[in-house]
């Protein structure tokens, strides 16, 4: 639609990022590392800057590793999951930023990432299994219901085709973490393996 290629353009722009792709008809792929904060998710600075959850608008934000992040910033996307924007309120004014957005979101099951696993067995006791999962409960669970699991993909595993190099620069390639394997998933479905 080009009113949405429109209003990812500005956004980027606005950010001072570019905007090649957008143009040419690509969604924004959003990924942010697991560090980031709640500013850098949301937005915010001097001078304001648009999050990621707004140059994600009408794109995807994935969250690899979403246990790993800050409850806290975790929290503050809520709102604009809900909204569809974010509003940033400064002495001199308030700034609204778009953000609509799928939000697609991967994590393990537990610490050592094995709790469920055929082949390899997990380390962890029921206590912290119970709860490096809470600790996406709230936030996470409240707005939309999460998707099934997601075993893991055969390692070594190589996909050939040109579907499955795309998806794999777009998760920024790696070294067969959960976020590939997901991606190696996506590719194996788009390519009717």
């Amino acid at each position: 639609c080009p009113d949405e290629m429109l209003e990812a353009a500005v956004v980027h722009s606005v950010a001072a990022e570019p905007i090649d792709a957008i143009i040419a008809g690509q969604r924004p792929f959003r990924h942010p590392h697991h560090s980031a904060t709640l500013a850098g998710l949301v937005g915010g600075g001097s001078p304001l800057r648009p999050g990621e959850v707004s140059l994600a608008h009408h794109g995807v934000l994935f969250l690899d590793e979403l246990a790993e992040f800050k409850s806290s910033v975790l929290q503050g996307i809520r709102q604009p999951m809900e909204s569809g924007s974010v509003m940033l309120t400064r002495a001199d004014g308030n700034v609204t930023f778009p953000a609509r957005f799928v939000l697609v979101a991967a994590s393990n099951p537990c610490p050592c990432g094995y709790f469920g696993d055929e082949e390899r067995e997990c380390t962890c006791t029921v206590p912290q299994i119970r709860g490096y999962q809470n600790r996406i409960g709230g936030p996470a669970h409240r707005p939309h219901r999460p998707a099934s699991g997601c075993p893991p993909h055969p390692s070594g595993r190589d996909f050939g085709t040109e579907a499955g190099d795309e998806l794999r620069a777009a998760a920024g390639g790696g070294d067969g973490g959960p976020g590939l394997r997901l991606v190696a998933r996506i590719a194996d479905g788009r390519e009717g393996v």
